[in-house]
């Protein structure tokens, strides 16, 4: 399928005048929404033979997509109470965005990547892939006909791009069913932490794993950020923003944080940690890596970046000592967040009866502190100055100004949306 294949359908008038927020608005991430999505369907013989096709392609009103105006339940609908997404977690998605130059044109950024990545969490998650060229072409239908819903003028704008699978089959019984549903929309979007481009701070503790080895650590499934909400929500009742998550068979090699992949700043080199299969392959840490290695960043100390095993223990006496001196978090969604310091979750902090009360599902995770004063669990160690380091503003400049169009871009990262609607 080409892109000048694919049927477009309209339920309600495009826009006709480009989105400009208010001087007082705040755009935010994720909230806003465009007119329209992308919707296609697959069908076949999936769950015994692994075959079947996509097919019909189409752009509708976001707002009437998945549920027939009769209501979920209705045959017309793609939704059924029934579905294998609501009993048995068959849902997959990407995070994407596309930019708006100088030209007036929109870019996406290496659209390719999350293409290549959606496939993965399929393969993973035992759904059909779909060819790379349905996927980028799908995206860029949508990107074209709600082209105008860009936020220009926000800060750190972009137009968020969701592309989603789940199992639409109407069965009961563990198995992926036979149906699919894949979908792309659009969210007008600016930062995703309200802080902006500030230093956040990260909990580690090793009560919480995020995956193990052997599992579906490495998908971008939906009940994979379902899963780490606890964590999640543990590190902001301490005041942090995200979790660094360690492995799950000896609690010391560090992973990834909640929302971001992980980068440790010792000159002259960018440290990653090593990918396995508990870790989702991160488009934003390779991107990085590239424009390290083609890009001088010679004047703030770093030559190369790479990955390796980052020992948790080591990570923390390098900090105390020096050696490190930045910390940063990259994402698709937040792009390169600094990290101020990090939180260390004291040993028998927590009560331990409560602890296994929430463990086994009894309580919430916010009943877990009671009514202490959070800075009595963590101990905070400093990274650098606390401040946002030179590396990291440095690599943060020119990794948005490659997307916003005001860096050159030497690796062929960007590529044109083409106005063909």
């Amino acid at each position: 399928m080409q892109y000048d294949d694919i049927s477009i359908t309209l339920t309600d008038e495009r826009r006709t005048v480009q989105y400009v927020p208010g001087p007082e608005e705040i755009v935010g991430f994720g909230a806003k929404r465009s007119d329209h999505m992308f919707l296609m369907d697959f069908d076949g013989d999936w769950e015994k033979g692994h075959s079947g096709t996509w097919d019909n392609p189409r752009i509708v009103d976001y707002h009437k997509a998945l549920i027939s105006t009769t209501g979920i339940g209705d045959p017309a609908s793609i939704l059924h109470p029934g579905s294998k997404v609501f009993h048995y977690g068959y849902s997959i998605f990407e995070g994407a965005k596309a930019f708006l130059h100088q030209d007036n044109e929109l870019y996406t950024f290496r659209l390719h990547k999350n293409a290549e990545r959606f496939n993965c969490s399929a393969r993973i998650m035992n759904m059909p892939s779909i060819p790379e060229e349905y996927f980028v072409s799908a995206v860029n239908s949508l990107l074209d006909i709600d082209r105008l819903h860009f936020p220009k003028g926000a800060v750190g704008a972009s137009l968020y791009i969701r592309p989603f699978m789940f199992g639409s089959s109407d069965k009961l019984g563990v198995g992926p069913g036979d149906k699919f549903t894949f979908g792309v929309f659009l969210s007008p979007s600016g930062p995703y932490y309200d802080n902006g481009f500030n230093p956040i701070s990260l909990l580690y503790q090793t009560i919480f794993h995020r995956a193990t080895p052997g599992g579906v650590g490495g998908a971008k499934a939906a009940g994979n950020y379902a899963g780490a909400s606890r964590p999640g929500t543990l590190a902001k009742m301490l005041g942090a923003s995200q979790c660094l998550f360690v492995d799950a068979i000896k609690n010391k090699l560090c992973e990834e944080v909640g929302t971001s992949a992980l980068g440790i700043v010792k000159s002259p080199q960018l440290l990653m940690p090593k990918e396995t299969d508990t870790i989702l392959g991160s488009i934003t840490a390779g991107s990085a890596r590239k424009v390290v290695n083609k890009y001088d960043l010679s004047s703030v100390g770093i030559s190369y970046a790479r990955r390796e095993e980052i020992d948790i223990d080591g990570l923390i006496s390098d900090i105390q000592d020096g050696s490190v001196s930045e910390v940063i978090g990259l994402g698709t969604a937040a792009v390169i967040s600094p990290v101020k310091s990090l939180y260390v979750l004291k040993e028998n902090a927590l009560d331990e009866k409560l602890l296994a009360r929430m463990q086994e599902g009894r309580i919430h995770i916010h009943e877990l502190l009671g009514q202490r004063d959070p800075e009595e669990f963590y101990d905070e160690i400093i990274i650098g100055d606390g401040k946002t380091g030179p590396f990291t503003q440095m690599l943060f400049d020119i990794y948005t100004g490659i997307q916003n169009g005001t860096v050159e871009d030497r690796l062929g990262f960007m590529k044109k949306v083409e106005r063909n609607i």
